[in-house]
């Protein structure tokens, strides 16, 4: 039976995602990992653990072991790359300076400037990986998107700004909508969600995973990785292709 590996917003945290290879399932040949976006940014960064990060979801997209969803953070990345001021700005304010900083931009200063490197070699291959990522995996029982989904909009549908960016309505959704207005499609399948830290969501303020029964089976994978190190941890839930869950994991 096929598991699939599933983990979200690795935010240049390659000392962590190094021990994916050690987890039970990496070297099952019916394993296939879903890497939810985000890949980039955060905090504590060292140096060129963007590139390294970026460079190993390759290899294992390309040796077709794996499937890469954008995230927002990569979206603004690829908006950047495309002349889109808006998305620069946000990305400054979100971790851009950072990723620039440490990841070979230190000296490049400047919306023009930063365009032009993300448009030539050594970089250009990460924006043209990053350009034709999809925003959602899909099976007869398995939905991964990077954030969420609205719940009033069939998931074949699905505005690309919601798949990226959504949270309260989507995490909150008995406070939020009526069962009763939610398409039979979208609650047929296990979801998956990376975007928001699990950390934000409970009392505890653990970055842990966590599961909700409504109104379909949902995980919430994001451990934190944005706010660094220390404070942050890799979460990574594996599921057969019925959706069960087989296991958990905890890179750090």
């Amino acid at each position: 039976m096929k598991k699939y590996i599933i983990l979200s917003d690795l935010h240049s945290n390659w000392g962590a995602l190094q021990q994916l290879e050690h987890i039970e399932e990496f070297k099952d040949e019916n394993s296939h990992i879903i890497f939810a976006g985000d890949y980039i940014d955060g905090e504590e960064q060292e140096f060129e653990y963007g590139i390294k990060v970026l460079d190993y979801v390759i290899e294992l997209v390309e040796d077709n072991k794996a499937t890469a969803l954008l995230g927002n953070h990569d979206e603004f990345w690829v908006k950047t790359s495309n002349y889109n001021f808006e998305a620069y700005n946000l990305w400054l304010l979100n971790g851009g300076r950072e990723t620039f900083d440490k990841n070979g931009l230190k000296n490049v200063d400047g919306f023009l400037e930063i365009v032009g490197m993300l448009n030539l070699e050594p970089l250009s291959k990460y924006t043209k990986f990053l350009s034709k990522l999809p925003k959602k995996f899909i099976t007869d029982n398995i939905l991964v998107v990077h954030a969420g989904i609205d719940w009033r909009v069939n998931i074949n549908e699905q505005d690309d700004y919601d798949l990226l960016w959504i949270r309260n309505s989507y995490i909150y959704t008995n406070l939020r909508i009526d069962i009763n207005d939610i398409p039979k499609d979208n609650l047929k399948r296990v979801i998956v969600t990376g975007h928001t830290p699990t950390a934000y969501m409970t009392r505890e303020g653990t970055c842990n995973i966590i599961s909700y029964e409504y109104p379909c089976k949902r995980y919430f994978i994001d451990g934190g990785c944005k706010m660094g190190r220390e404070r942050g941890q890799i979460n990574v839930l594996v599921l057969d292709e019925l959706g069960s869950e087989l296991n958990r994991y905890i890179l750090k």
